[in-house]
Formats: C-alpha cells, structure tokens, sequence
C-alpha cells in the first residue's frame, strides 16, 4: 500500500470541497474519458441521500461535499452500473466501504470491457436517515421556507473548524461551527449510528481501490499545499487506484505520505466507532417521532464535569512535555 496526500490546484475546486478536492479531481479523469461516475447527492428537498449517475463535469458539484446520512442505493443502481461496464464504460463508484462491498458482491466475478474504479471513503459511521428527514424539517420550519442548499462541511471559518451551512428559498441561512450544531453532535458521539458501524465487517477488506478521507493534523512545509483550504488523505490499494491517481497529477498538488500517520489521526481508516452510553434510547425517541424540539432538550450531548476537568488535565500534561 502506498499513501499520499493531495490538495485540488483549482481553487474554486478545493473551496467548493469538504478536504483537498481529490475526489472531484479523479472524478474529472474519469468524466473527460467519456466514464460514469457514482456516488451520493441530495434529493432535490434535502430530505435524503440517494446514489445516482453522472457522466458531465456539470453534474459534479452534486456528488461534492461530505454527507453525514446514510445513502440510498436504489436496485437500477446496481444495474446501470453493469450495463456500462458490459458497454465498455469506465465507471467510478464512491461510497463507503460496505457499500463498496455491496457493489462488488452484485458484480461477482464477472468479466467486463470497461473498468470498474472502486473509491471508498474513511467512515465515522451511518447515521439514521430518519434522523436527516425529522432534522431537515426543523431547520426548513426554523428559517421560514424550504432548503435549497446544504453544506455539512462549509470552509467558511476554515477546514479544520468546519460549519455546518445551509440556506432557504427566502434567503435565510444558518452557519453553526459543528461542534455546537445538534445534528452533527448525535453524529459524532456515535448517538445516531447504526449498530453495524460498531463492528464493521468491511473496513480494509472492501475491495477498494482507493481510500479518501481528511489529512488531519497535516504539517505542510514551504511550498506545500494551504493546510486551512483542505488536504486529502489518500491510500492507494491497488495498481488502478495508482494508475488512476497518477492521471490525476495534472490536477492536483500530491505529495508521498505515511500510512501509519494518516491511521493515527484518523483512527476511523481502521477503527470501528465504539458505541455511545444511551445509543439505544436515543434512536428509540427517533423510531418513535419524538420532534427535535423534543430531542434537543432530552439529549444535550454535553460532556460530564468530570470529562471536561479530564480533558484539561490532559491538555495541562501534554503541555508540559
């Protein structure tokens, strides 16, 4: 395995990106080569995360950004994607890695003409779609109007210190740091995610090419990429995911990385999330119809006295190395 990391050299990509901009830059190789590209996006309400097709550079701003919910993936899916490999298409698939797996357990051992390009993502966890749905509502209802735009990951206060972003019909918006918005609590607290991400059955066994993710904690040099716009961890798996990776150079600054330093500060690389005190309570309000409003005053995900003095103690000690 080799691993690298990259920042996109178009800057109105890599703004537009929740990292370094790797994925829209492989997503473009294989899009100016007449491919398709698979992977999640909106629906047109917000209200879901569904896998769809594209096959223009126009259409790739949909399938941009982190999506913190659990993406749909409809059964025609999984049969466009072999009807373009039988037609000789190149086909890029993005996902996580059990739904890599998933399209790798459909296709079987079938010989194609096109190529299959599997790009899975490093992954905290699914969370419930039912929780988005309920959760896009409030935000909808608490601006006044339908949202017509959503970002998870918004630059706005820089890539480390991440917003989540979104904006009504009536122009109304909402910028709230992610570790204050209540949703992206749930989320990284392990409350909201399904039960199978705690043992997860396909991290590093999913068949992928290559593996995505955040280069946290990156220490950029002079003449290096702009640490604050973003920068991409990436883990080449196999020889298509080199081969791919290399065609991309044109667009992307890539440098030669460690693969032990991407793991430790990104644990999720190959760690399963441990599952959090009152989990089960917490989605058995969702399963209920507990409202938000209802939720949010039930559950504060707010750290305990004794964690908080913890933390401080720690940061005291590590200080003082």
């Amino acid at each position: 395995m080799k691993a690298f990391w990259a920042q996109s050299s178009d800057m109105a990509r890599l703004r537009e990106s929740s990292s370094g901009g790797i994925f829209a830059a492989l997503a473009g190789v294989v899009l100016d080569s007449s491919g398709a590209v698979y992977g999640a996006a909106f629906t047109d309400d917000f209200s879901r995360v569904e896998h769809i097709r594209i096959d223009k550079l126009s259409e790739l701003g949909r399938l941009m950004t982190s999506k913190y919910v659990q993406s749909h993936i409809y059964k025609e899916a999984y049969q466009n994607i072999l009807t373009d490999l039988d037609n000789g298409r190149t086909v890029m698939f993005s996902g996580t890695a059990c739904q890599i797996a998933a399209v790798k357990n459909f296709l079987g051992k079938r010989k194609f003409d096109g190529e299959l390009l599997a790009v899975d993502v490093m992954c905290h966890g699914v969370p419930s779609p039912r929780l988005w749905s309920d959760y896009e509502a409030y935000l909808s209802s608490l601006l006044g109007a339908p949202l017509e735009f959503i970002n998870f990951r918004s630059k706005t206060s820089g890539w480390t210190s991440f917003s989540l972003q979104c904006r009504a019909c009536n122009e109304k918006e909402i910028d709230v740091p992610h570790g204050r918005d209540w949703y992206m609590k749930a989320f990284l607290t392990n409350h909201s995610l399904r039960s199978s991400c705690f043992e997860c059955p396909s991290k590093q066994s999913c068949g992928s090419d290559l593996t995505l993710g955040d280069y946290w904690g990156f220490e950029g040099g002079e003449g290096g990429p702009i640490v604050d716009e973003g920068v991409s961890a990436v883990v080449v798996r196999t020889p298509l995911g080199e081969a791919y990776l290399e065609a991309a150079v044109s667009k992307v600054q890539l440098g030669a990385a460690s693969y032990d330093d991407i793991a430790s500060k990104n644990p999720a690389l190959e760690l399963s999330v441990t599952p959090s005190e009152g989990r089960d309570g917490f989605l058995s309000d969702v399963s209920s119809g507990a409202s938000i409003e209802a939720m949010m005053s039930r559950w504060t995900f707010e750290r305990g006295f004794l964690d908080k003095v913890k933390g401080k103690v720690a940061a005291l000690l590590k200080g003082r190395r």
